[in-house]
């Protein structure tokens, strides 16, 4: 997946995190099979949103990085599915029509 880690700001912690995204296709609307871009995200919080998001972390058991990939994967496997409605929905409209 890449690198994962921390970095601070004077008065604000972050986040940066690398992880492989497959490549979406603009005109069908489908992912791309074996094809992955790079992308980088990155989270700044405040002190109290840190202050929060580090008991979430304790809470769960789970360190910052963790929890904030299982978040985007979460988002990213999200995507795929709605972009899997949207498909079979035009596929019902087409036969229907």
């Amino acid at each position: 997946m890449g690198s994962r880690g921390f970095f601070w700001y004077i008065g604000v912690v972050g986040l940066v995190i690398d992880v492989a995204v497959p490549f979406k296709d603009p005109q069908s609307g489908k992912f791309t099979k074996g094809r992955f871009s790079r992308k980088v995200y990155g989270v700044r919080l405040s002190v109290k949103a840190d202050e929060v998001f580090r008991q979430i972390c304790h809470e769960r058991d789970r360190n910052p990085t963790e929890l904030v990939r299982e978040i985007i994967e979460e988002w990213l496997e999200a995507q795929k599915k709605s972009s899997s409605v949207v498909q079979e929905d035009e596929k019902i409209t087409q036969r229907l029509a």
